[in-house]
Order: structure tokens, then sequence, then C-alpha cells
């Protein structure tokens, strides 16, 4: 008896490991929605991006987004996900807003920090 309840904890460990990896994962999509206003006063909203992938805003430059994901967000000026400048992105939480300072300009990319 006392053999099948080890084999079963066992058994529900490496399953709950199994679960916790997979859901700590950069793949996959990222539940939520990331909202977005362009320099002209647009909308827009990119839902369950990718996780850990480079996501363009193509010829739309972002003034301001909600991030209503459930991932931390690095924004960058180049639609590759880097800054002309060299400097990393700036950093918008999970649930969280943020404004492109003047000084930073528009936002032309993102990439899910998972």
């Amino acid at each position: 008896m006392r053999t099948k309840r080890t084999r079963a904890l066992c058994v529900g460990a490496a399953l709950l490991s199994a679960v916790a990896l997979t859901a700590c994962s950069g793949k996959g999509p990222v539940n939520g929605t990331l909202a977005f206003t362009t320099v002209r006063g647009a909308a827009g909203a990119v839902t369950n991006p990718e996780g850990g992938t480079c996501h363009s805003f193509g010829p739309a430059e972002v003034a301001s987004v909600d991030n209503g994901t459930l991932a931390d967000l690095l924004m960058f000026q180049g639609p590759d996900c880097a800054n002309p400048d060299g400097s990393p992105g700036i950093y918008v939480p999970t649930e969280t807003a943020a404004q492109a300072v003047l000084k930073v300009g528009a936002w032309r990319s993102f990439r899910t920090y998972v």
C-alpha cells in the first residue's frame, strides 16, 4: 500500500513539474490584449501576442500602450525590436499603461518579456 502512494506521489510531482515548465516557456501565445494609440490618434490592438517574439506595429508610430497581457513588454523605436541609438527597450509591466516620452519618440515594435 505504501508503494502505491509513493509511486502516485512521484507521478504527480513529475506531472506538476512538466506543467510548470510549459507555463513558463517563452513559446506560444501570451493571453491578453495590448491596446495602443498611434501618434495620429488611431486606436489599435494586438491580442494574444506570441511569447518571446518581436512584434512590429508596421508603419504605425505608437504614442501610448495599455498592456493588458499576462507578460511584461519591452517597447522599441525601431521596427525590429531595437532602438536606433542602441539603448535598451522601455519596460512596460503587465497590466499597466505607458506613454512614449517626447525625448524617446514613437514606438515601432515590442517584444513580450517572458
